[in-house]
């Protein structure tokens, strides 16, 4: 069994009386930082461009790895990372046709009901409007044919802001 005793590796800072984690090479012992907190951030920076993807596809996350649905939706999600990988997204939206409609979220020519996926990119240029039409166009999924050109079922738009 691997046991890692902590308290052995903490040794004063002599600079400034405070605890400090050392990490061991062999025999030699090296301080790794003088003092403070150890913390992790993710940090985006700028240039980060947003697109919305409107779809009559069901591509509703469920989750559930066996669903068609989620199926379907993983497998726009690797479609669209083939060129980048989005850093934000979100759950996609269920949108009822009753309450609401696809062009009441800004689709740019589909109506009624469907589905609204937003996700961004941290690479300028990455995607335009014409590279995700084009390269999604034709993608079998398991609740129908994308078509983003001749009788199309999915449309993107692009924000310059969230």
């Amino acid at each position: 069994m691997l046991f890692f005793d902590f308290w052995k590796y903490l040794a004063r800072s002599p600079q400034n009386d405070k605890y400090a984690y050392r990490e061991t090479h062999g025999d030699i012992m090296a301080q790794t930082k003088a003092g403070g907190l150890v913390t992790s951030s993710e940090t985006l920076t700028g240039d980060v461009e947003f697109f919305t993807l409107f779809t009559t596809l069901d591509i509703t996350a469920t989750t559930d790895f066996t669903d068609d649905t989620q199926k379907d939706f993983e497998s726009l999600v690797q479609v669209i990372s083939l060129r980048a990988q989005p850093q934000l997204m979100n759950t996609p939206i269920t949108v009822d046709g009753v309450s609401a409609e696809l062009d009441d979220y800004g689709a740019p020519t589909l109506t009624g009901a469907g589905w609204v996926f937003k996700f961004a990119f941290e690479r300028q240029g990455a995607h335009t409007l014409d590279t995700l039409k084009d390269e999604l166009d034709g993608i079998v999924l398991n609740g129908g044919t994308i078509d983003t050109k001749s009788s199309v079922n999915t449309e993107f738009s692009k924000q310059d802001v969230l």
